[in-house]
């Protein structure tokens, strides 16, 4: 696993995707293989069943698990900004790997 996804993973702390994995079991999060083809076509990457997913994650978690792999500048070029990237929020649905 990557030092990425390893941050993405620690930040993860919502009580929501705390109780569901609870729940529903670890596997819950785990992306559906039609759903994973289907957002591979979309964006042009094929998106491995392992892929990190998460719901409701915060910009803030987003930008420091990026600092913390040394990514933020990177980030920061491809989105076309500098200073600060992110502002308050959160992204509704997350997926990502290291592939």
């Amino acid at each position: 696993m990557s030092r990425i996804i390893k941050h993405l993973k620690s930040f993860n702390r919502k009580e929501r995707f705390i109780l569901l994995k609870r729940a529903l079991g670890p596997e819950a999060f785990r992306l559906d293989c039609e759903f994973r083809k289907e957002l591979g076509d979309e964006i042009g990457v094929p998106i491995p069943d392992c892929a990190f997913v998460a719901m409701d994650y915060h910009l803030d978690w987003l930008q420091v698990a990026m600092y913390f792999t040394l990514l933020l500048q990177v980030f920061a070029e491809l989105c076309g900004k500098s200073g600060e990237v992110f502002g308050h929020g959160f992204f509704r649905f997350v997926v990502a790997h290291d592939g």
